[in-house]
């Protein structure tokens, strides 16, 4: 791979084509043990509290920019409207996560990133956030077996 060529194929993004979050209606996904449905208090509760906490609302963007083998500068616009947040992100050549750091707003996650069969037929982005831990840590009594954060976006998958 090539660090200094930013539309490198292990790149998820292309730095001149942002992701861009574009399925707001299902960017969670909490699942419980005993089979829960979806209309429980519960997961409804724990689905918005993910929803509310991503750090890119729809609309809003990441901007990838590879300046070292295994990262470089990060820029995220949390919704159309926001200024540009800064900060760094790494990922291994060959890997499939992503570990994302501002300082301010602090945030700090790893994504997995895979890919996704858009409507058109394309192959797109998608990011992955595991909160399982966090989740279970918070909800203890809801037996929580996954909750994750799906960030389906624009740019096509490499």
């Amino acid at each position: 791979t090539d660090p200094t060529n930013p539309t490198d194929p292990t790149n998820p993004t292309d730095p001149t084509n942002p992701t861009d979050p574009t399925n707001p209606s299902d960017p969670t996904e909490p699942e419980t043990k005993a089979g829960e449905n979806e209309t429980d208090p519960v997961v409804e509760r724990i689905r918005e509290e993910i929803e509310a906490a991503a750090p890119v609302k729809a609309g809003g963007s990441y901007v990838l920019e590879f300046t070292k083998y295994n990262g470089g500068r990060l820029r995220i616009r949390q919704t159309a409207e926001a200024d540009r947040v800064r900060g760094v992100f790494f990922k291994d050549p060959g890997a499939t996560d992503i570990l994302v750091y501002c300082p301010e707003p602090a945030m700090k996650y790893t994504c997995a990133v895979s890919a996704y069969k858009a409507e058109d037929g394309t192959s797109k982005t998608l990011l992955t956030v595991d909160l399982t831990e966090e989740y279970q840590a918070l909800y203890p009594e809801a037996g929580i077996t996954k909750a994750v954060r799906r960030e389906y976006t624009s740019a096509n998958a490499k």
